[in-house]
């Protein structure tokens, strides 16, 4: 990929009047790095999730060094126990208070380097140094410790969250297929039938596969708790046979898709809360609307951005767990509960609001996300005028 990509800017590099002169890249390609060196043009960093998570990342040289990593202790690393009674403390996070190690994959903390998982991460953590600027999908507002920290570390970070959430999300709502269409349209009048606030939303990404006991587990614990949801199940192996019979025991007040159109369905005044693995993407989308989160996170950065949203925002709570992270049907159904029927779902429901204020501020003109925004473009776009003079002066001696 390295080469190819290279081959292509050297390429148009050639043909003048398509001069590549900016390579802006995923932070997880790596390998990007030396082809803008080659290239002779800047490399951009685009961090998809939240600053934490890249703060991180970015101290893992640090915790390999200190020997707080590989972790030991670990009963069986293969399938470790999901949360520890008392998991370790790391203490040495730039601007951070002791946070716990499970924030962290536990494919990073019990690696002694044998695997190429964590080797990804330290060309990462070498190759940040190495960027113009990183662009983060967050705002300072909502972590303003963590990018104090990765500014510590003398990055160039820029926060742009707020104008990625900006009028975009109506419109990437609209262009679905025909039968995406058609279950969205059946998602929405389905709503529409529902009390305001009354619905649970569940949804696990495109990447998470529950497993069919999983499955069957959740099912159950939302028929139980004898609120209204709307479940968005990819249709895959065991999924059907584990919900078999689930709408019609639950007519009126249960329905199950295989797709839903989410930015639209957390919109909607029906949605009381959202059953959700902790994505950022959702998390972010949730936020925008106000919506409290049942935090189920699973792998990568759920657990940090479940972190967030349980210990430091407020704006929800996690769903317990067995010891091995299965899900059961007792927890689910309290998890459901306490959210939608007491005063501690009220009150994450009322900070949930608070955000949805601040993030949508952070879309306006004007907002340091908006700035940070210009900025970008105005520095690409006074690179593009010094290449264009250099070629200019280069064609004229």
């Amino acid at each position: 990929m390295a080469r190819n990509l290279l081959k292509l800017i050297l390429e148009l590099q050639g043909q003048g009047d398509r001069h590549p002169f900016c390579l802006i890249s995923d932070s997880f390609a790596p390998w990007t790095v030396p082809v803008a060196q080659q290239a002779g043009i800047p490399r951009i960093e685009f961090w998809i999730s939240n600053a934490l998570a890249y703060l991180l990342i970015l101290s893992l040289p640090s915790l390999l060094r200190d020997k707080v990593f590989p972790e030991t202790g670990e009963e069986d690393e293969a399938k470790p126990t999901w949360k520890r009674k008392s998991p370790l403390m790391l203490t040495n996070i730039p601007c951070m208070p002791a946070i716990s190690s499970e924030l962290l994959p536990p494919e990073i903390r019990f690696d002694n380097g044998s695997k190429p998982f964590l080797r990804l991460f330290q060309d990462m953590c070498f190759c940040a140094t190495l960027s113009y600027r990183c662009l983060i999908y967050s705002t300072s507002a909502l972590e303003p410790d963590a990018f104090r920290g990765l500014q510590s570390m003398g990055l160039s970070v820029r926060p742009i969250g707020g104008c990625l959430l900006h009028d975009s999300i109506s419109e990437n709502a609209s262009r679905v297929s025909a039968s995406e269409d058609v279950k969205k349209n059946e998602c929405l009048v389905w709503l529409d039938k529902q009390a305001t606030s009354s619905v649970i939303y569940v949804a696990f990404g495109s990447v998470v596969d529950l497993i069919a006991a999983d499955v069957e587990e959740l099912a159950i614990g939302l028929e139980a708790s004898g609120h209204a949801f709307l479940w968005a199940l990819r249709w895959e192996g065991e999924a059907i046979e584990a919900v078999n019979g689930l709408a019609e025991r639950t007519t009126g007040r249960g329905m199950v898709t295989g797709w839903a159109p989410q930015t639209e369905i957390l919109s909607h005044a029906a949605i009381g809360a959202f059953l959700s693995h902790c994505g950022w993407n959702s998390v972010m989308e949730s936020l925008l609307e106000g919506v409290p989160l049942l935090c189920c996170p699973f792998f990568g950065d759920h657990r940090s951005n479940a972190w967030y949203l349980v210990e430091v925002w407020r704006v929800g709570l996690e769903l317990e767990r067995s010891s091995d992270g299965g899900l059961r049907r007792e927890y689910v159904e309290s998890g459901v509960k306490v959210l939608l029927e007491t005063p501690q779902g009220s009150a994450a429901r009322q900070k949930a609001k608070e955000i949805m204020v601040s993030l949508r501020e952070e879309a306006k003109q004007g907002s340091e996300a908006f700035t940070n925004l210009q900025s970008l473009y105005d520095d690409i776009k006074q690179a593009l005028w010094i290449l264009v003079e250099r070629e200019m002066r280069n064609s004229l001696s």
